[in-house]
């Protein structure tokens, strides 16, 4: 609008300098005036739409704009508000949360603590109980202990004993034996019963086992280690066995050797009572019953001499067998503390 303003008001002032007009000199000074006028007009024609423009339209629009600003604001408030009331919602619904999860946190604590307090005090229960069953545990394996040594006491002994009374029967069967009448029969019955020390320790362990299965007192793997132990060492209990019938016949050699000797001793003892009685002016005389008497009186002590001889020698070589027996039986009581 003040820019159609300034193009008409040019206008006029083009129609107003007319290049042949003549005027008086009244009327050159109003034009110079005018012209003045219509020079400054046109500045202050820009200078009032510049103040028109920034001062009314700027304002207006400005205005337009910040109530437009304002009315978007006003939504936004309005949807901030919502947001808000929403947030606040969901603020108190966390801030309950938060004292639900402190009221459960403040109860799983104090839970924690008493399973915690449970816990030592369950600890403490345990090392109590772990410490007695240590001294139950220890009385225990004392009471084992002493329950085994005394087990393997009355099983070596029931096992020594058998072995013993083994020997012992076959000793008495050796003296009794009727073989013992005829000459040289001590051989024989030696011969029959001779001992067998990994044999007779065996056989031995089979008899204490049957004791011990009678009474129910001593488990069967005690007698099953007896066995075990005997048979680690049966390279020790090896024992050659007599060549008898050398025996027989160097015995029965060294008997007939004693005719001689039997009757010259027999002419020796009747010589000396002869020289007994001269030497006190006696007659005796010697009959076929004293000749005969004193014969065998000599023959009883010189066959006596030789069965003491091979009696001594088979009595050595038998107690060689029984000594490799006795070691193992030695060796047995040491192993398993048990005593004679």
């Amino acid at each position: 609008m003040f820019q159609n303003r300034r193009k008409k008001t040019v206008f006029r002032a083009h129609r107003l300098r007319p290049s042949t007009m003549l005027l008086p000199p009244e009327t050159g000074i109003l034009d110079k005036t005018l012209q003045r006028l219509a020079n400054i007009s046109q500045p202050a024609l820009l200078a009032l739409g510049i103040f028109g423009y920034f001062y009314t339209v700027v304002p207006v629009f400005q205005k337009e704009r910040l109530e437009e600003q304002a009315a978007k604001l006003e939504l936004e408030k309005t949807s901030s508000e919502q947001q808000l009331s929403v947030l606040l919602a969901r603020q108190m619904a966390v801030k309950e949360d938060i004292r639900r999860l402190q009221l459960e946190r403040d109860k799983e604590r104090a839970r924690n603590l008493k399973l915690a307090y449970d816990i030592v005090v369950a600890h403490e229960r345990e090392a109590a109980a772990q410490q007695k069953s240590a001294a139950i545990e220890e009385r225990m394996q004392s009471q084992l202990k002493i329950l085994d040594a005394a087990r393997w006491e009355l099983a070596i002994l029931d096992f020594s004993s058998a072995y013993y009374f083994h020997r012992i029967n076959a000793a008495t069967s050796e003296f009794n034996d009727d073989m013992r009448k005829n000459t040289g029969g001590f051989i024989s019955a030696a011969e029959r019963v001779w001992p067998d020390p990994l044999d007779d320790l065996l056989s031995a362990v089979e008899v204490a086992k049957s004791k011990g299965n009678n009474r129910n007192d001593i488990p069967p793997s005690y007698f099953a280690e007896l066995r075990e132990i005997i048979m680690a060492n049966r390279q020790l209990l090896q024992c050659a066995r007599p060549d008898f019938e050398s025996i027989r016949r160097s015995y029965i050699g060294d008997i007939d050797a004693l005719n001689p000797k039997i009757e010259a001793e027999l002419e020796d003892y009747i010589a000396k009572i002869r020289n007994d009685y001269e030497a006190k002016h006696q007659r005796v005389e010697i009959t076929d019953e004293f000749r005969s008497s004193s014969k065998r009186s000599i023959r009883v002590g010189k066959e006596y001499e030789v069965d003491r001889r091979y009696r001594d020698k088979l009595s050595g070589l038998q107690k060689e067998c029984d000594q490799k027996a006795d070691k193992i039986i030695d060796y047995i009581r040491k192993q398993k503390g048990a005593t004679r």
